[in-house]
């Protein structure tokens, strides 16, 4: 019987169609080349290729970093969570499959029934084997495993893109708590000096060489140098607290951090070609995951306008005698198939397919319009990085000439050649110039951690722990 049945099965397998429409990946005009590229003096070789690794962030040659990067991708809870939303995309994967193949089910019952007429009671038992099986003539259902799969495979990438943004998070806290601490130094620094310039007009003021008003300029000097000391402490705390948040623990168990800013290098990423980035980022390819599960919705959607054709072959042994259950003249089977022909539902159906068309549409756009942020991403972080690394380079001359400023003033100053507002004028210059360079570091890196993210990561395919 079941032998029959598989051979009614297979013409009407091997004629089933699909009403999925075809697909192909919706066109963006990407650029020849990077147009900030060029400015951003990005060697000629990495104008073609981009050799971005995946562990990017050891290009900044921090072995404090890696540790740290390397315990957030292992512990942090939103990456932990992705992981196992992917679980469930791939169980919802085998849930739809499942509809290709048929049901078995089995049965069994044992009765006993009698009246109260001093007849002999009737017993009664019953055994049974139900297959079931619905025709997917019109490929419902493997539309619907394709759905699944390409919604699976973009709940994956957005995991990765996850795990792209930790990655660019927990470097910059790293780096800002850095910054932070050499802002710290340069505060330290020069409040130690506003103090023995203190020192010294004290020693004036109670030899009547200066007046009391200069005394209480060189205080308040010292005053304002010193009350800058509590927000960096603070921020530095702050940053402490948001690396154990990306670390997924508790800021005691993080302690402090070791590594010093300038001692960190500046990464030399090279941007390839536009035509490589849309392959290379996950939220794109996230985006075009959903497209491709959308398109395959429209074809269950339209299949829902046809028949259906299920087929049911039952089998089983049933007997009034427990010691007859098992003979010939006991076996029963049937084999029965059911038409189900739509005739009218109000619409619904044919809202259910608006409703898949409209939301192909709108992905389409959507996925366009995440290439097109992809590569205005890339060109952003290109000038950012030639930015900071000329605002760098001129706030390195002017710390240098503050310094210079500041150690002939005091000279000076101690010589009676100059006065005290001209040495007050020399700190505050050389205290901000010192704090705008040091800000300036962490921008220029800073921006070789947002051209890494706008690069995609050096993403190599795999999944974030993979």
């Amino acid at each position: 019987m079941m032998k029959r049945a598989l051979l009614l099965l297979l013409p009407a397998l091997a004629g089933a169609c699909s009403f999925v429409p075809d697909y192909a990946t919706p066109q963006v005009q990407a650029p020849p080349a990077y147009a900030n590229a060029q400015q951003a003096s990005v060697a000629p070789a990495g104008l073609a290729e981009s050799r971005l690794p995946d562990t990017w962030w050891t290009a900044f040659d921090s072995a404090e970093l890696n540790r740290l990067m390397q315990t957030a991708r292992a512990n942090n809870y939103d990456i932990k969570a992705a992981l196992k939303r992917i679980e469930q995309a791939r169980a919802q994967i085998r849930g739809a499959e499942a509809a290709l193949y048929p049901t078995f089910d089995a049965s069994g019952s044992a009765g006993r029934s009698g009246q109260n007429d001093n007849l002999p009671d009737g017993n009664s038992y019953r055994g049974n084997l139900a297959v079931g099986y619905e025709l997917d003539l019109w490929g419902a259902n493997r539309a619907g495993v394709d759905s699944a799969e390409a919604a699976a495979a973009a709940t994956a990438f957005d995991a990765v893109a996850l795990d792209l943004v930790l990655q660019g998070d927990l470097a910059n806290a790293y780096l800002t708590y850095l910054a932070l601490q050499e802002r710290l130094r340069v505060a330290e620094e020069n409040l130690r000096l506003a103090r023995n310039v203190l020192a010294l007009v004290e020693e004036q003021a109670a030899a009547g060489a200066v007046s009391g008003l200069e005394l209480a300029q060189q205080r308040q000097q010292v005053a304002s140098i010193a009350a800058q000391l509590p927000d960096l402490e603070g921020q530095a705390r702050q940053a402490i607290n948001a690396l154990a948040l990306l670390l997924g623990t508790t800021t005691p168990q993080v302690g402090e951090p070791g590594g010093a800013l300038y001692a960190l290098a500046v990464p030399p990423i090279q941007p390839g070609v536009p035509a490589d980035l849309l392959r290379r980022r996950p939220d794109v390819s996230a985006a075009e995951a959903s497209l491709v599960a959308a398109n395959a919705d429209i074809g269950v959607a339209k299949a829902a306008f046809f028949p259906t054709i299920s087929l049911t072959a039952e089998g089983g042994i049933a007997s009034t005698a427990l010691n007859a259950f098992l003979r010939p003249e006991s076996l029963l089977y049937s084999l029965v198939s059911s038409l189900v022909a739509p005739i009218f539902d109000g619409g619904q159906r044919q809202a259910n397919l608006d409703v898949a068309q409209a939301r192909k549409e709108e992905l389409v756009y959507s996925y366009q319009q995440s290439a097109l942020t992809a590569f205005r991403e890339v060109e952003d972080a290109l000038v950012d990085q030639e930015s900071q690394a000329l605002q760098e380079a001129a706030l390195i001359e002017s710390a240098e000439q503050a310094q210079v400023a500041y150690n002939l003033a005091a000279l000076q100053y101690r010589e009676g050649a100059t006065d005290l507002l001209t040495l007050l004028d020399a700190q505050r210059t050389l205290l901000s110039a010192q704090d705008a360079l040091v800000q300036a570091r962490l921008g220029r890196l800073s921006a070789a951690v947002a051209l890494a993210k706008a690069l995609g990561g050096g993403w190599q395919g795999g999944l974030p722990g993979t």
